[in-house]
């Protein structure tokens, strides 16, 4: 297996005389270079389809790059996300974290790796956001992309109805 190693190639082992020994080679081409490859996902314990108000939620970013990146940025419907943990919003290197989300975090987020090569963006991941709402006394579950088919009586009005 050949390795780097300042400039130079580490190179198969040679037999001289019956001992093994390495033989260093000058490095003949450069190592490859690349622009970051960039991909987002939501956290791997989270199901997209069952967060609600009030949940925690995380996304993580996944940066392959050469040389290595030097800025991750986050994006939520290309705005940038900053670090705020106040507002629950807590950024770290390659994971964003939003604590007790509200339907305003719903939307599309998205990271974006800088290296010296240039930069760039992961597909945006789309975070859905149910919600709780009272409406003549049923509660209604939906989420900012439309009403889901979950409807129900509210606790208050099962009790009216029993009366």
């Amino acid at each position: 297996m050949l390795k780097w190693r300042e400039g130079h190639i580490v190179g198969v082992p040679i037999d001289v005389w019956g001992l093994k020994l390495l033989e260093w080679r000058p490095c003949t081409g450069k190592p490859r270079v690349d622009p970051p490859v960039v991909s987002l996902s939501l956290g791997s314990t989270l199901n997209p389809h069952d967060i609600k108000e009030g949940d925690d939620v995380y996304f993580e970013c996944s940066v392959r790059a050469n040389p290595k990146e030097h800025r991750i940025s986050w994006y939520h419907n290309d705005k940038p996300v900053l670090h705020n943990v106040v507002s629950g919003v807590i950024v770290s290197t390659k994971s964003l974290v939003l604590q007790k989300v509200t339907r305003d975090h719903s939307g599309d987020y998205s990271c974006r790796a800088t290296n010296s090569l240039g930069e760039t963006a992961s597909q945006a991941t789309h975070l859905r956001i149910q919600y709780l709402n009272e409406f003549f006394g049923m509660r209604l579950v939906g989420t900012l992309d439309g009403l889901d088919s979950q409807i129900s009586p509210t606790d208050d009005a099962e009790e009216t109805r029993s009366r």
